[in-house]
């Protein structure tokens, strides 16, 4: 720090004995410009004035050139040593035996390869940081790779640390549409409502805690049961590269196993409606058939409602497999029908969700399949207006099972 001033003090007083020099030829060039004259000027008898004025001005410049040089001197010896601190760090782990061998491992990005919290904590030690605090969610689990995002949240495989399990790690994520406290609300009304539920057609609620995310903000993280399998969503389109679509027979098994954890939630004490219904969210398990998953839309009513006229203040859904009343914030017990109706459509005829087909039009396309014309009827009862629509999900299922009643 002693330097520092000296190089400040002998820059300005460097400057300041050029000032002073210069000053002295200025002041005596302008004093002879009066000899011979009566009116002398009071500088010139004083000794002052130019001199001093130029005295000042190369004091001020030197002091700002020296602050000027020892700042950039100082920034760029950081920028060194920051570097330098690098590498040094680099050294230390490459030369220690805390990382594992990963010479017959593909290319990994560093920041996502994970060296486990002990391992982590001993490099820190070692470099002489701080250990990172974690919450207590993050040392039971441990967070593997994305399965989805969007929405209001993020989706990862992760693993219990004492035995390995892999369970579903759902993070909240607030978006410029969502704020944080938005979709950290949304993700503790699904994790109440999957605590409710006890079905094998619907994954089980483990565990919740709170994270800090990369942008330093308090985030809910929910932990539940990973179900094996594919996606509805991906079994459909692997039958249209193959220009087919599903049997009837296929398909009516798989809704009115659909139907089950549907049916169940309605008739809870506080009744639950899963409001996104879509082949993206049904998973076919090898042993369970379809299960049901992601219920950030989910809605339970805390109190008995006659139907069609309870309103929520989330208007969200998928489009397309939501019904339009859900844009006025409607729903009820014929939401989760209309979604069924369109999964079922979509499963035999391979085209995407309608809303605005008459029942003529339904007939023609299920017809052109070579399925039988009483579906048609069912699936335009399903896609009524919520007034006239097919109500509850087991009245859905019923007419699913009841063909003969549609037979012409």
């Amino acid at each position: 720090m002693d330097d520092d001033w000296f190089t400040i003090t002998f820059g300005a007083a460097l400057l300041g004995l050029i000032g002073l020099i210069d000053g002295f030829f200025a002041h005596k060039d302008y004093c002879d410009s009066f000899k011979g004259l009566d009116l002398i000027p009071r500088t010139c008898e004083t000794g002052i004035g130019i001199l001093t004025n130029s005295l000042s001005a190369y004091l001020l410049l030197g002091f700002v050139l020296s602050v000027g040089y020892l700042s950039w001197n100082r920034f760029d010896a950081w920028n060194k040593k920051s570097v330098r601190s690098q590498e040094d760090k680099i050294e230390i782990i490459n030369s220690s035996s805390l990382l594992p061998d990963t010479s017959d491992l593909p290319q990994t990005d560093i920041n996502v390869f994970d060296l486990g919290a002990e391992r982590e904590a001993e490099i820190r030690a070692l470099l002489g940081e701080a250990p990172i605090a974690k919450e207590e969610i993050e040392n039971k689990y441990k967070k593997l790779e994305l399965i989805d995002s969007g929405g209001m949240a993020e989706v990862f495989k992760c693993m219990t640390k004492p035995n390995n399990k892999i369970y579903v790690w759902k993070q909240a994520a607030p978006n410029r549409f969502d704020v944080l406290e938005t979709v950290n609300q949304r993700l503790l009304d699904e994790i109440e409502i999957l605590k409710s539920i006890d079905h094998p057609r619907v994954p089980k609620y483990i565990d919740h805690g709170e994270i800090i995310n990369k942008d330093g903000e308090s985030v809910v993280v929910m932990i539940m049961e990973f179900i094996e399998g594919r996606s509805l969503k991906d079994d459909i389109d692997t039958f249209l590269r193959n220009d087919k679509t599903y049997t009837i027979q296929q398909a009516i098994k798989i809704i009115q196993e659909t139907c089950e954890p549907l049916e169940y939630m309605a008739n809870l004490q506080y009744p639950v409606y899963h409001r996104d219904i879509k082949p993206a969210n049904i998973i076919i398990e090898p042993t369970r058939g379809p299960v049901l998953i992601d219920f950030g839309l989910a809605i339970g009513l805390a109190k008995a409602v006659p139907a069609g006229q309870d309103r929520s203040l989330s208007q969200g859904g998928s489009e397309g497999w939501s019904p339009p009343e859900r844009k006025d914030g409607i729903s009820g017990p014929y939401t989760d029908v209309f979604s069924l109706g369109q999964t079922l459509w979509q499963m035999l005829t391979g085209e995407r969700p309608f809303h605005a087909l008459s029942k003529d039009e339904i007939k023609e396309k299920i017809i052109e399949k070579e399925h039988p014309e009483w579906i048609a009827e069912v699936i335009h009862a399903s896609a009524e207006r919520y007034g006239r629509r097919i109500q509850t999900v087991f009245e859905f299922r019923k007419r699913l099972e009841n063909e003969d009643n549609y037979q012409e």
